[in-house]
Protein backbone atom coordinates (compact mmCIF):
# COMPACT_ATOMS: atom_id res chain seq x y z
CA UNK A 1 0.00 0.00 0.00
CA UNK A 2 1.42 3.28 -0.78
CA UNK A 3 0.66 6.90 0.68
CA UNK A 4 -2.16 8.84 -0.94
CA UNK A 5 -0.97 11.85 -1.14
CA UNK A 6 -1.94 14.86 -3.32
CA UNK A 7 0.01 14.76 -7.05
CA UNK A 8 0.59 18.63 -6.49
CA UNK A 9 2.29 17.42 -3.05
CA UNK A 10 6.26 17.66 -3.71
CA UNK A 11 8.59 14.75 -2.69
CA UNK A 12 9.43 16.95 0.15
CA UNK A 13 6.05 16.17 2.43
CA UNK A 14 6.72 12.18 1.57
CA UNK A 15 10.07 13.00 3.82
CA UNK A 16 8.64 14.77 6.25
CA UNK A 17 5.73 12.40 6.51
CA UNK A 18 8.88 9.51 7.25
CA UNK A 19 10.86 11.71 9.85
CA UNK A 20 7.72 12.38 12.01
CA UNK A 21 6.83 8.43 11.33
CA UNK A 22 10.51 7.56 12.76
CA UNK A 23 10.50 10.64 14.89
CA UNK A 24 6.87 9.10 16.84
CA UNK A 25 8.26 5.34 16.70
CA UNK A 26 10.93 6.47 18.41
CA UNK A 27 9.79 8.18 20.95
CA UNK A 28 7.02 5.53 22.05
CA UNK A 29 9.56 3.05 21.94
CA UNK A 30 11.65 4.77 24.42
CA UNK A 31 8.59 5.30 26.50
CA UNK A 32 7.88 1.40 26.45
CA UNK A 33 5.08 1.94 24.07
CA UNK A 34 4.54 -0.70 21.48
CA UNK A 35 4.38 0.36 17.56
CA UNK A 36 3.04 -1.89 15.33
CA UNK A 37 2.15 0.11 12.50
CA UNK A 38 4.32 0.63 9.08
CA UNK A 39 4.76 3.61 7.54
CA UNK A 40 1.98 3.42 5.27
CA UNK A 41 -0.68 2.50 7.72
CA UNK A 42 0.61 5.45 10.21
CA UNK A 43 0.77 7.86 7.06
CA UNK A 44 -2.47 6.85 5.89
CA UNK A 45 -4.38 7.97 9.32
CA UNK A 46 -2.89 11.28 9.41
CA UNK A 47 -3.88 12.09 5.74
CA UNK A 48 -7.12 10.63 5.65
CA UNK A 49 -8.18 12.74 8.97
CA UNK A 50 -7.35 15.83 7.27
CA UNK A 51 -5.19 16.96 10.45
CA UNK A 52 -1.88 16.77 8.74
CA UNK A 53 -1.09 20.26 8.90
CA UNK A 54 -2.67 20.76 12.57
CA UNK A 55 -0.28 17.98 13.92
CA UNK A 56 1.60 19.35 17.25
CA UNK A 57 1.70 19.34 20.98
CA UNK A 58 -0.19 22.59 21.48
CA UNK A 59 -3.47 23.62 22.84
CA UNK A 60 -6.11 23.33 19.66
CA UNK A 61 -3.29 21.38 17.83
CA UNK A 62 -4.11 17.16 17.02
CA UNK A 63 -2.36 13.91 17.91
CA UNK A 64 -2.33 10.11 17.48
CA UNK A 65 -3.89 8.94 20.71
CA UNK A 66 -4.03 5.52 21.82
CA UNK A 67 -7.60 4.45 22.79
CA UNK A 68 -7.97 4.96 26.37
CA UNK A 69 -3.73 5.13 26.75
CA UNK A 70 -3.54 1.10 26.53
CA UNK A 71 -2.31 -1.69 24.61
CA UNK A 72 0.12 -0.09 21.61
CA UNK A 73 0.17 2.04 18.45
CA UNK A 74 -1.62 -0.01 15.97
CA UNK A 75 -4.25 0.04 13.42
CA UNK A 76 -7.91 0.03 15.60
CA UNK A 77 -6.63 1.29 18.61
CA UNK A 78 -5.45 4.82 17.47
CA UNK A 79 -7.31 7.84 16.71
CA UNK A 80 -6.20 11.70 15.79
CA UNK A 81 -8.13 14.10 18.47
CA UNK A 82 -7.15 17.13 20.22
CA UNK A 83 -4.41 17.67 22.84
CA UNK A 84 -7.11 18.50 25.11
CA UNK A 85 -8.61 15.50 24.35
CA UNK A 86 -5.65 13.41 25.02
CA UNK A 87 -4.42 15.42 28.13
CA UNK A 88 -8.60 14.59 29.59
CA UNK A 89 -8.40 11.14 28.75
CA UNK A 90 -4.82 10.47 30.00
CA UNK A 91 -6.18 12.04 33.85
CA UNK A 92 -9.29 10.45 33.69
CA UNK A 93 -7.19 6.82 33.65
CA UNK A 94 -5.55 7.47 36.46
CA UNK A 95 -6.04 5.11 39.34
CA UNK A 96 -6.60 6.91 42.30
CA UNK A 97 -3.78 4.94 44.48
CA UNK A 98 -1.24 6.60 41.85
CA UNK A 99 -2.88 9.60 42.20
CA UNK A 100 -2.43 9.74 45.74
CA UNK A 101 1.32 8.58 44.89
CA UNK A 102 1.95 11.61 42.83
CA UNK A 103 0.40 14.02 45.29
CA UNK A 104 2.63 12.73 48.05
CA UNK A 105 5.68 12.81 45.87
CA UNK A 106 4.41 16.44 44.95
CA UNK A 107 4.03 17.43 48.71
CA UNK A 108 7.36 15.95 49.84
CA UNK A 109 9.52 17.38 46.88
CA UNK A 110 12.40 19.55 48.14
CA UNK A 111 11.44 21.86 44.60
CA UNK A 112 8.11 22.74 46.02
CA UNK A 113 8.94 23.97 49.16
CA UNK A 114 11.79 25.88 51.03
CA UNK A 115 14.76 28.26 49.51
CA UNK A 116 12.84 29.84 45.86
CA UNK A 117 14.22 32.62 43.97
CA UNK A 118 12.18 35.34 42.68
CA UNK A 119 9.86 33.37 40.25
CA UNK A 120 9.60 30.91 42.84
CA UNK A 121 11.31 28.13 41.98
CA UNK A 122 14.07 26.28 43.86
CA UNK A 123 17.71 27.30 42.97
CA UNK A 124 20.25 24.06 43.80
CA UNK A 125 23.38 24.78 45.60
CA UNK A 126 25.59 24.42 42.58
CA UNK A 127 23.55 27.61 40.69
CA UNK A 128 23.39 29.49 43.77
CA UNK A 129 27.68 28.80 43.72
CA UNK A 130 27.89 29.47 39.94
CA UNK A 131 25.95 32.35 40.04
CA UNK A 132 28.40 33.97 43.14
CA UNK A 133 31.59 32.67 41.28
CA UNK A 134 30.17 34.91 38.04
CA UNK A 135 29.34 38.34 40.36
CA UNK A 136 32.76 38.17 42.29
CA UNK A 137 34.57 41.19 42.05
CA UNK A 138 31.72 42.97 39.67
CA UNK A 139 31.68 46.49 40.54
CA UNK A 140 28.38 47.84 41.45
CA UNK A 141 27.20 51.24 41.12
CA UNK A 142 25.96 53.28 43.98
CA UNK A 143 22.16 53.22 42.79
CA UNK A 144 22.14 49.62 42.54
CA UNK A 145 24.03 48.78 45.66
CA UNK A 146 21.06 51.70 46.98
CA UNK A 147 18.27 49.69 45.75
CA UNK A 148 19.80 45.98 46.79
CA UNK A 149 20.21 47.66 50.35
CA UNK A 150 16.84 48.80 50.51
CA UNK A 151 15.46 45.88 48.90
CA UNK A 152 17.23 43.49 51.71
CA UNK A 153 15.74 45.91 54.13
CA UNK A 154 12.59 45.60 53.39
CA UNK A 155 12.78 41.42 52.65
CA UNK A 156 12.31 42.25 48.98
CA UNK A 157 14.00 40.25 46.44
CA UNK A 158 13.61 41.40 42.96
CA UNK A 159 15.45 45.02 42.20
CA UNK A 160 13.59 47.75 41.78
CA UNK A 161 10.00 46.64 43.25
CA UNK A 162 8.76 47.24 46.65
CA UNK A 163 5.51 46.92 48.80
CA UNK A 164 4.22 48.99 51.36
CA UNK A 165 3.47 47.61 54.68
CA UNK A 166 -0.21 47.09 54.27
CA UNK A 167 0.32 45.95 50.66
CA UNK A 168 2.72 42.99 52.46
CA UNK A 169 0.25 42.02 54.87
CA UNK A 170 -2.62 41.70 51.89
CA UNK A 171 -0.42 39.58 49.85
CA UNK A 172 0.37 37.37 52.79
CA UNK A 173 -3.44 37.35 53.82
CA UNK A 174 -3.94 36.04 49.82
CA UNK A 175 -1.40 33.39 50.10
CA UNK A 176 -2.44 32.09 53.25
CA UNK A 177 -6.20 31.44 52.18
CA UNK A 178 -4.97 30.06 49.06
CA UNK A 179 -2.71 27.52 50.52
CA UNK A 180 -6.01 26.76 53.08
CA UNK A 181 -7.98 26.45 49.34
CA UNK A 182 -5.24 23.80 48.05
CA UNK A 183 -5.77 21.70 51.19
CA UNK A 184 -9.87 21.92 51.14
CA UNK A 185 -10.24 24.32 53.29
CA UNK A 186 -12.24 27.36 52.22
CA UNK A 187 -12.57 30.73 54.84
CA UNK A 188 -16.32 32.11 54.49
CA UNK A 189 -16.45 36.03 54.95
Amino acid sequence: MMVRANPDKSLKRRRSLRTQYMGHKQRAIRSGIGFDMTFEEWSNIWVDSGHWEERGVRKGQYVMARTKDQGPYKVGNVRICTVEENRAEQTANIRPETRAKISKSLLNNKRTVGNKNHLGCSQPQSAKDAISRKNRGRVLSDKTKARMSKAKKNNIYRLGTTQSLETRAKMRAAQTRRRLREKGFYLLY
